[in-house]
């Protein structure tokens, strides 16, 4: 199973590309601009990836920020607790979904196309190196506009978040629905919210505290321990005198 946690429970699955626009043509558009943007200026992030380049780009693009199709996940429930109460709001209840993602593939018939792909017939947890031929290349999401559900991914783990915070992705279909919607009619897909009461929330960072799950353990480098410092560890707040 894989987790997500939600600091705010009315928030849907819905990946950062989709939260700009409601309108297909706008998600399109700037879909290929952050894609063509992150490689003509981050191109020396990129030039390691000699295969499937497009799609590692992409697992780079999502733990650093930029708005894309994917959605995080992680096998372990600890770390999506940290992100369901991380920015908890007081008085709001969080949440944590619950994926089964192998589910989830083979729930999509349309991801394999018969006599084309092979291992249509036997969907599983997908890597980049089994994708479907229409979606070998990331860019055709933007450039052929395809039409393909929402499927799970095991990503190469190349970057030290995805490694620290045991990351994998679902990649949102072109529906313009979030996951919970859109699998609302496929009974066989395993998708649950545990709702997690505001007293609960403030309750689990000293359970956090001390099973030593922080911004640091789970981002890494020195831009997450001095977060970290600043921000878990000392509590520091400046103030304009």
């Amino acid at each position: 199973l894989w987790f997500r946690g939600h600091k705010n429970v009315s928030y849907k699955l819905n990946s950062g590309l989709y939260r700009i626009s409601k309108e297909e043509e706008i998600i399109s558009n700037k879909e290929n601009d952050i894609f063509n943007c992150f490689i003509n200026y981050g191109d020396m992030y990129c030039s390691k990836y000699n295969e499937n380049k497009d799609w590692n780009a992409l697992f780079l693009m999502q733990h650093y920020g930029l708005y894309t199709r994917l959605l995080d996940w992680t096998d372990s429930l600890v770390t999506s607790l940290y992100f369901a109460i991380r920015d908890h709001i007081d008085g709001i209840d969080a949440c944590i979904w619950v994926l089964d993602p192998i589910s989830l593939n083979k729930s999509n018939q349309k991801l394999y196309e018969k006599g084309i792909d092979k291992g249509f017939d036997n969907i599983g947890l997908l890597s980049v190196d089994t994708l479907p031929q229409r979606i070998k290349k990331y860019t055709n999401y933007f450039e052929q506009r395809i039409q393909i559900g929402s499927f799970s991914i095991v990503p190469r783990r190349n970057n030290e978040r995805l490694i620290s915070q045991n990351g994998f992705f679902t990649v949102q279909g072109t529906s313009n629905q979030p996951l919970e919607e859109e699998v609302k009619s496929k009974e066989k897909v395993f998708l649950k919210k545990i709702i997690l009461s505001n007293d609960f929330c403030l309750e689990s960072k000293d359970f956090l505290k001390i099973s030593g799950i922080n911004y640091y353990s789970l981002y890494g480098g020195i831009e997450g321990l001095c977060y970290y410092i600043k921000n878990e560890l000392l509590h520091l707040k400046l103030d304009n005198l």
